[in-house]
Formats: C-alpha cells, sequence, structure tokens
C-alpha cells in the first residue's frame, strides 16, 4: 500500500477515536497519551500543501474558513487541514469494491427523477431566499439558524442545484481562487429520500464540475480573473480547503472524501 495512503487511513482512524470518545481533544489527549502521540506523528507525515490567496472573492472566502475560530494556528502547527485531491476524471470514484454504496445511491437518485444543473445568476436571489427560510424552519435544533448570513454566497459563480420535477432539494455554492475551493455553502432544502440522495448525486456533480474547467483548452482570457474562478477544485465537509491538482510526486490520494494533508497560508 501506498505510504501516503497508509497514512490517511491511520488518521482517519485516529479522528474516529477521538470522535467516539466524546471528550473533546484535550481530555482524550490526558487520557489516552500514547495514542495522541502516535496520531500527531502520523498527521505530520502527510504531505504539506502551501496556499497563496488571490484578491478574489473566493480567496476571501478560504482565508475565512481557514481563520475561522475553531481553527487557531496552535491547530494549524499540530493538526493541519483536512485537504481533498480531486481526480483528473470524476469516473474514478465509482471504481473497485469499496465505491459500490456510492454507485448504487447514484443510480438510485437517477431512478428517482433526481438531476443537478448550474444555478443562473437571475435565479439566485430567489433560490437564496428559500435556502434561508429553510434554515430557520430546519427540524434539527443543531441545524436551525435564526439569522442566516449568506449574503456572501452571491459573489461566487459556482452555484449548483439538485432538482426532482423542477424542485430544488439541494443547493451547493463553492467559491473557487485558483486552484483551491471550499465548500461554502451545500444543504439540503428539505427532508425526504429525495433529499437523502441529493447529497450522494450533488457531491458527484460537483467533482465533475471542477473537473471540466481543468480539460478545457486555454482560452485567449484564461489568465483573467473570471477564468481562474470559473476553473477548480472542491470537498468532503462543508467549509474544508481542497486543492484541485493532484498532491506532490510520490503523494497518492486516497478516496477522495477522506483526503488529508497539513495545509499552510501565505
Amino acid at each position: 500500500m501506498d505510504g501516503y495512503e497508509r497514512y490517511d487511513e491511520d488518521v482517519a482512524a485516529f479522528w474516529n477515536r477521538v470522535g467516539d470518545a466524546g471528550s473533546g481533544r484535550l481530555r482524550f489527549a490526558l487520557r489516552h497519551p500514547a495514542a495522541t502521540v502516535g496520531g500527531l506523528r502520523e498527521i505530520r507525515r502527510l504531505p504539506h500543501l502551501h496556499y497563496e490567496p488571490g484578491s478574489g472573492p473566493g480567496a476571501r472566502a478560504l482565508l475565512a474558513t481557514l481563520r475561522r475560530r475553531r481553527l487557531t494556528r496552535h491547530d494549524f502547527a499540530l493538526f493541519g487541514a483536512a485537504v481533498l485531491a480531486v481526480p483528473d476524471d470524476p469516473a474514478t470514484l465509482l471504481q473497485g469494491r469499496r465505491q459500490q454504496t456510492l454507485r448504487r445511491m447514484l443510480r438510485k437518485a437517477e431512478q428517482a427523477g433526481l438531476s443537478c444543473r448550474a444555478v443562473q445568476p437571475h435565479e439566485r436571489a430567489a433560490l437564496l431566499k428559500r435556502a434561508n427560510a429553510m434554515e430557520r424552519q430546519h427540524r434539527l435544533d443543531r441545524y436551525r439558524v435564526e439569522e442566516p448570513d449568506n449574503d456572501d454566497l452571491l459573489e461566487h459563480p459556482l452555484w449548483r442545484v439538485c432538482e426532482v420535477h423542477g424542485r430544488p432539494v439541494l443547493l451547493s455554492v463553492t467559491p473557487v481562487d485558483g486552484t483551491w475551493s471550499c465548500l461554502r455553502y451545500f444543504r439540503t432544502l428539505g427532508a425526504s429520500e429525495h433529499h437523502t440522495l441529493a447529497r450522494w448525486l450533488s457531491t458527484y456533480d460537483l467533482v465533475g464540475q471542477l473537473v471540466r474547467p481543468r480539460r478545457a483548452p486555454p482560452a485567449r482570457h484564461r489568465g483573467a480573473g473570471r477564468a481562474d474562478e470559473r476553473g477548480a477544485p472542491l470537498p468532503a465537509d462543508a467549509g474544508l480547503p481542497v486543492r484541485r491538482r493532484d498532491p506532490p510526486a510520490g503523494a497518492r490520494p486516497a478516496a477522495w472524501w477522506s483526503r488529508h494533508a497539513r495545509t499552510s497560508v501565505a
């Protein structure tokens, strides 16, 4: 097995153990010092990616994500941040026994009539209003937001909506800065089997959207900011930065939704 892939699985196992303990990082470290030292050792062996922000709205969104309170400088020094490498061909995500569930859920989504498309600029304000209303009315307390603050979504061009018979069931908005991006918004607009299936289909759809610009032949305005914002990167958890290009030579990306790497900011 490739070294980086083994580290990836070891790091995932470490964080699963911390999460299952339910006591927080500090208490876990005090109660399980050997496991903590081992986990930090595996984290330090992961590839190190360096992010140099641009000047557009995509860069501002990425910096806001990387500098949010819960991810302090101390956290970066020890833990880094989860980063996902988007593959050259989205079809590779469907290969192998480990992806049986993904293939099955995509088939179910298509059989149920779900499809994904771009959200045109003139549609975005109304869809954002609907998304804000759903946040206020969410059936689960942990996801309910009394005063949603999502006006910044209108600054970003990569909007995708998953629909069933013309009815929106999931909205995703992905800020992009060069070869990096993060999931700023990825929410279902209700609760049903269609909404559950929409998560699987929208995730796979977004990978395809991020790969597509990379394959297109260079346009005359390729160096312009608009072209850079169109093309690029993705993820697993909302708010996690994503690198579009492959890791450095020798680093083999594992399944895209479980990829880890340490990240620093210029």
